[in-house]
């Protein structure tokens, strides 16, 4: 019997899940039609990967980044880098790809075809229907949304405008900008930090502000990970023994594993608290800047190119000569500058915007994730629940949309657990497999 999977969104996530189920359907010698669907002529790249700047690279070292949870110098052997090194993000898209390839090359039970149509609509039935773009329908056995991100919101304080940029990653978006432009950035994090670079380059200069003002820190050399309690009653007792540790590198690495089941014992109250008071804390601890793009960061703030500070914006107004100023809860106003850039992240909201996952929030099919981040999902498998939270059967999802239950899945490390976890479960039941040892 031939499997026919549908995976939906083929960025990192969904390249991922194709590698792996092609490996795991070669290997145990059953039949497995992938069907991804993505708009982009090319797989594997999405957003994260999409970058032509060559000063962007990853921020996670090269000996993380492999497909395989099994074989984890995989991504480091095909770069020929070193464990610690810090690759260009665009050659990840690259790499993605040729494994993809590669994993299909003579594999004579694994089929794949890129479909750039949209999916506008699923109807679960005996089969799962997608709907296409054009009205089209095609049928699957089952179907994994690995949408990614929802892409950025502009939030209700700064009303649109040409000058305003809401989502850097969109394509050209920053064409516009010039050298000689002064440019705002309301935001610190990574996407900042890539923006900053990229600007600077074509001669802009740069100021940032977020409500912290605080930046990514910097990967360095780590001491011993220590050894965490097993739990902790609440994510404050978390950050309190994160700084009683003598290294904190080592300490958030070390929480890593436990991480997802430690989101999951906090209640909804206790979660909201940690978005509201730590999540910033965590985040430049946690995601941090590769050190060659934090020593070029650090040389812009030094020489002026680039500024950051910490600033609570409340509203964004015009200048006569038609520039924008930033300004407080208090009426204090930054210079004017010739373009906003919005570096906030992605919207956690899954309604948002005119997609798939709104289609489907809208017409009751799926529900908003807990603390309406992503969809609800059964937080052992990725199947997706509907809104009596029933886990509704053959339809799945795979990375950022699981947040909600989940909290950290979005990097490759936890992405490649996933992906080999949902293959295995996508083909159990295909004349009775029981999925084999991954090995390449």
């Amino acid at each position: 019997m031939t499997r026919s999977i549908a995976i939906i969104g083929g960025g990192a996530s969904g390249a991922l899940l194709a590698i792996n189920l092609a490996n795991l359907a070669n290997l145990s010698q059953s039949q497995v039609e992938i069907t991804v669907y993505e708009p982009r002529q090319h797989l594997g790249e999405g957003v994260a990967y999409s970058t032509t700047d060559a000063q962007h690279l990853l921020n996670v070292p090269a000996i993380g980044m492999s497909a395989f949870v099994e074989l984890p110098t995989h991504f480091r052997d095909w770069a020929g880098v070193g464990d610690g090194d810090f690759v260009e993000r665009r050659r990840y898209g690259v790499y993605l790809r040729e494994t993809l390839a590669n994993t299909l090359r003579e594999n004579t039970f694994a089929t794949l075809q890129h479909s750039q149509h949209l999916v506008t609509d699923i109807s679960p039935k005996n089969r799962i229907a997608l709907t296409l773009q054009e009205n089209s329908v095609a049928m699957h056995d089952a179907v994994v949304v690995a949408t990614g991100n929802s892409a950025p919101v502009c939030p209700s304080f700064i009303k649109p405008h040409d000058r305003v940029i809401v989502d850097p990653w969109a394509p050209n978006a920053l064409s516009g900008i010039k050298s000689g432009d002064r440019v705002a950035c309301i935001g610190t994090g990574l996407t900042f930090v890539d923006v900053a670079l990229s600007l600077v380059a074509r001669g802009a200069t740069v100021s940032a502000f977020s409500r912290h003002g605080l930046l990514p820190r910097e990967h360095a050399k780590m001491s011993e990970l220590p050894k965490p309690p097993k739990t902790f009653a609440n994510s404050r007792s978390a950050l309190r023994w994160l700084r009683e540790q003598s290294d904190w590198r080592a300490a958030v690495n070390s929480l890593r594993p436990m991480t997802q089941s430690l989101w999951q014992s906090f209640d909804d109250g206790e979660r909201r608290r940690f978005l509201r008071h730590a999540m910033r804390f965590w985040e430049i601890h946690r995601h941090r800047m590769a050190p060659r793009v934090a020593e070029q960061l650090n040389l812009l703030i030094a020489n002026g190119s680039v500024t950051v500070a910490a600033m609570r914006v409340a509203s964004v107004r015009e200048t006569s000569d038609t520039r924008l100023q930033l300004v407080d809860n208090f009426g204090a106003a930054t210079e004017a500058f010739d373009r906003i850039v919005l570096c906030t992240g992605p919207s956690d909201d899954a309604s948002s915007g005119e997609h798939l996952l709104a289609t489907l929030l809208a017409k009751g099919l799926f529900q908003r994730g807990q603390l309406d981040i992503g969809i609800a999902n059964d937080p052992q498998t990725g199947a997706v629940y509907d809104t009596n939270s029933r886990a509704i059967e053959n339809i799945f999802c795979i990375g950022t949309m699981r947040r909600g239950a989940l909290w950290e899945t979005t990097a490759v490390p936890e992405l490649r657990v996933q992906a080999h976890q949902l293959a295995e479960k996508l083909m159990v039941g295909v004349e009775g497999l029981e999925p084999p040892t991954l090995s390449l």
